[in-house]
């Protein structure tokens, strides 16, 4: 392959990302000292004790229902959700038709609140449930002015206050999947019916994780797979910030064969990303790796061929 020359980048880094590094780093320290090269860090990600402790298959095994009941708040919590369907009397609610094509509504629950998002704004709210009735309360949220590119389509604004109205009051119910960790919830409010799709969160799937920065370089490279096959692969290294969120130092560059979960690679940057990676035992895919955030993006004014 013809590696082209990259003109000298543009660094973007703000410091509200280096402070949360810095922050993360500290937390992990304690525990953790990352290595040099990956594979090192893939070598600490399988030295946590094992996900299925006693106590975490009872509590997975809790979580299997095949048919519809009323959601706890346990359930509620173990899932990510995201809108799947949204009918009344069967019919589809226009105002939701392109936040479903676009995955783009989402919906979760903490020890702190509820948190969603329509495709715009990120709200927080004080919520309770009481046989499987939610209500809530305290909103808060950010203040994007955002618009649909479709101009047939209803304001976000408008959206996301119809939003709060279909939740406050509604009554929740939940049916879990073949495996624990897929799940559907039901929110439902007089004839109308939204319908979110869960995917048990990291955290309880798999247990505490390893926090990584990793360098990523903007060209794939040729690689093979384990069972022979030609494929294009990240380049990566491990970097190691400072109490301060100051960079201290990065390891060797290698061949990166696995899958970051929720990273999208872009060969128009060069960037150091914080993920997460997870002892997943029971598959071949361990470590689990799930991407969290950029932490130092370079923009480069020519991309690299893919």
């Amino acid at each position: 392959m013809i590696m082209m020359k990259v003109p000298n980048p543009k660094l973007l880094t703000t410091s509200l990302l280096v402070l949360t590094s810095a922050i993360a780093v500290f937390s992990f320290s304690a525990c953790y000292q990352i290595g040099d090269v990956v594979n090192e860090a893939a070598a600490e990600a399988t030295q946590q004790p094992p996900i299925r402790t006693p106590k975490q298959t009872a509590k997975l095994n809790a979580f299997k229902n095949s048919t519809y009941q009323t959601a706890t708040d346990e359930l509620l919590k173990a899932y990510n959700w995201t809108l799947i369907s949204a009918e009344v009397q069967g019919a589809p609610i226009h105002s939701y038709e392109n936040i479903i094509k676009n995955r783009a509504g989402s919906l979760s629950f903490s020890n702190r609140g509820l948190y969603f998002n329509v495709g715009c704004n990120h709200h927080s709210q004080h919520y309770q449930l009481s046989e499987g009735v939610l209500s809530i309360h305290h909103r808060t949220s950010t203040l994007m002015a955002c618009h649909h590119s479709d101009s047939n389509s209803p304001d976000l604004a408008q959206v996301e206050s119809k939003f709060v109205q279909d939740l406050n009051g509604s009554n929740l119910q939940i049916k879990t999947g073949p495996d624990e960790y897929t799940a559907t919830l039901l929110l439902q409010k007089g004839a109308q019916v939204l319908t979110w799709q869960g995917d048990m969160k990291p955290e309880v799937r798999f247990g505490e994780s390893v926090l990584l920065f990793w360098e990523i370089e903007p060209n794939k490279i040729n690689c093979i797979d384990e069972i022979g096959q030609e494929q294009r692969c990240l380049k990566v290294r491990n970097v190691t910030y400072n109490e301060q969120g100051i960079k201290t130092g990065s390891g060797a560059w290698r061949t990166f064969y696995g899958q970051i979960h929720g990273y999208e690679h872009q060969p128009n940057l060069r960037q150091i990303i914080r993920l997460n990676a997870y002892n997943n035992p029971d598959s071949k895919e361990n470590p689990y790796y799930i991407y969290d955030r950029p932490v130092e993006i370079y923009y480069l004014d020519v991309p690299v061929s893919q």
